[in-house]
C-alpha cells in the first residue's frame, strides 16, 4: 500500500511478473509532492539567508557596544534575533527532508523479492494511506522463497506435532509430487468452535508448481 494519497500514473508490473526487492511498482502523481519540496527549499533558503544577515547586524552591534554606543538591551535583541534565525533554519531543513520522504512514497517499491499476483487498482484511481478493508492497498505480492502451508490439527492430535518437526507437503493438484517441511509455528490459540490448533510449516524447496492459496495435505513424520 501507499504511504501518500496520490492518483496512480502507472504500473510498472503485471500480474506474475517477478520482483526484487526495491524495484518500483506504482507511480503515483507526484505533482503536489515536488511543489511542496520546492516550497520548502525555498523557505530554508530565505531562512538561511536571514541568519546570513542576522549575523552581520550582531557584529556590528557589537562593535558599538564596545565602543559604548550600543545598549546591552540591543545587544540582547539581536542575539535573540540570531537564535531565532537559526531555529527558522533547523525547522525547515526538517521540513526540506519531510517533503522529500513523501515525494520518494510517491513511488510504491518492492518491499521484498517475490511474484505479483494482484493488482487491485486501476491507472486514474486515487491511491490513499491506511484505511478499512484493504482501501489503501495497490499490489498484492508473495515471496516464494518462503513459502509456507497451513492446517488445523486436531487439539487430540496435538501431542503428536511439535516443533522442527519433519513433515510432507501434497499439493492437491499434484498429488504424485512431495515436499520435504518442517513445522516452523504452533499458533498460541487453540479455535474453541473447531476443537484445533493452526500449525504452519515451511517447505525450503519450493518449485513453480506451488503457488499462493493451494490446497494441500500435510504429513507429519515420526
Amino acid at each position: 500500500g501507499v504511504r501518500v494519497a496520490g492518483r496512480i500514473d502507472a504500473f510498472f508490473v503485471d500480474e506474475s511478473d517477478v520482483v526484487k526487492k526495491g524495484q518500483p511498482l506504482v507511480q503515483l502523481d507526484d505533482r503536489d509532492y515536488r511543489a511542496a519540496l520546492a516550497r520548502a527549499e525555498a523557505s530554508l533558503g530565505v531562512a538561511v539567508a536571514t541568519v546570513d544577515l542576522r549575523r552581520k547586524e550582531i557584529e556590528r552591534i557589537r562593535e558599538l557596544r564596545r565602543a559604548d554606543v550600543a545598549s546591552q538591551a540591543a545587544l540582547d535583541v539581536k542575539e535573540n534575533e540570531v537564535r531565532v534565525a537559526e531555529a527558522q533554519v533547523a525547522q525547515g531543513r526538517a521540513e526540506v527532508q519531510a517533503a522529500r520522504v513523501n515525494l520518494d512514497y510517491t513511488v510504491l517499491r518492492a518491499p521484498s523479492t517475490g511474484v505479483i499476483l494482484a493488482k487491485l487498482k486501476e491507472v486514474g484511481e486515487m491511491a490513499v494511506p491506511g484505511g478499512f478493508a484493504g482501501s489503501g492497498e495497490l499490489i498484492r505480492m508473495a515471496n516464494l522463497a518462503d513459502l509456507r502451508a497451513e492446517v488445523d490439527v486436531n487439539e487430540a492430535d496435538l501431542a503428536r506435532v511439535h516443533l522442527g518437526q519433519a513433515a510432507e507437503v501434497v499439493p492437491h493438484a499434484f498429488p504424485d509430487r512431495r515436499y520435504p517441511a518442517k513445522v516452523v509455528k504452533l499458533y498460541p490459540q487453540v479455535n474453541r468452535q473447531k476443537g484445533t490448533l493452526k500449525v504452519e510449516v515451511r517447505i525450503p524447496e519450493p518449485d513453480e508448481a506451488l503457488r499462493p492459496d493451494m490446497s494441500v495435505r500435510i504429513h507429519f513424520l515420526g
